[in-house]
């Protein structure tokens, strides 16, 4: 990564208020060409459990989970000091943990990402939790780009978790509500999306919704990978179920 720390208070602000904020050319491109390295490396023979996708989509929808533990890079990224800075400064923590990465790779054509928060599928107590999704790829709304709900990490709320890029929810948690329509009742105003450049991030809180709309390039994949971190006062839930969707993301 770039040296230095890259957070300022404008930053840390925006974090608080909307959930979600963007830096811009903060890892050093030697670092995105390891890291894209690692990425074509395990997506060229992908884990059964990591190809996903609604019937009829024209590209793959790939997501693995401990990314770190098949790739040397990977892990080395998410315990480099800087990046454990940014998780920490916007957070408000001492200090952070990484948590666990996942790799998320949508081809062309691949189908839209479900609305959801990180939080409802994590076996976790605590507020300071959240993700570093690091673009490899140009980004934009038309490849994949994310967009989040601004402000919804103020309701801590919980949702009934959805096994991504397929619509199952899983058949567990039937007393949480499912993720409401928030295409349907979002105004324009509640909604952020950024484009991206490859050396870009967002760090979206764990309770903050997001979701993509389909990849709609006939060429350009969105290839990216998150980075999860817990900090001070986070500790684990006795629930097999929440360890086991953590692996499974």
């Amino acid at each position: 990564m770039t040296g230095g720390s890259p957070i300022s208070q404008d930053h840390i602000a925006t974090f608080k208020k909307d959930g979600v904020v963007c830096l811009r050319s903060v890892i050093d491109p030697a670092w995105i060409d390891r890291l894209r390295r690692a990425v074509d490396a395990i997506v060229a023979n992908p884990r059964p459990r990591a190809l996903r996708g609604a019937s009829g989509d024209a590209g793959r929808f790939i997501v693995q989970g401990g990314a770190g533990t098949l790739a040397s890079d990977i892990q080395s990224f998410a315990a480099s000091t800087q990046a454990r800075q940014i998780a920490a400064s916007l957070m408000d923590s001492r200090d952070v943990t990484p948590f666990n990465d996942v790799i998320f790779v949508t081809e062309p054509g691949a189908g839209a990402t479900e609305w959801h928060n990180d939080y409802s599928y994590m076996a976790l107590s605590g507020t300071q939790i959240c993700t570093i999704w690091v673009a490899l790829d140009h980004v934009t709304a038309e490849t994949g780009g994310m967009f989040f709900v601004r402000g919804s990490h103020r309701k801590q709320k919980l949702y009934r978790p959805i096994l991504l890029g397929s619509g199952r929810e899983r058949g567990v948690m039937e007393q949480r509500d499912p993720v409401p329509d928030i295409w349907a009742r979002a105004d324009a105003d509640d909604l952020v999306s950024f484009d991206l450049q490859p050396g870009d991030c967002t760090i979206h809180h764990a309770w903050t919704l997001h979701g993509t709309k389909a990849n709609g390039s006939p060429t350009q994949a969105r290839r990216g990978i998150a980075f999860r971190y817990t900090g001070d006062d986070v500790s684990p839930l006795a629930s097999q179920y929440g360890v086991r969707q953590a692996r499974e993301r």
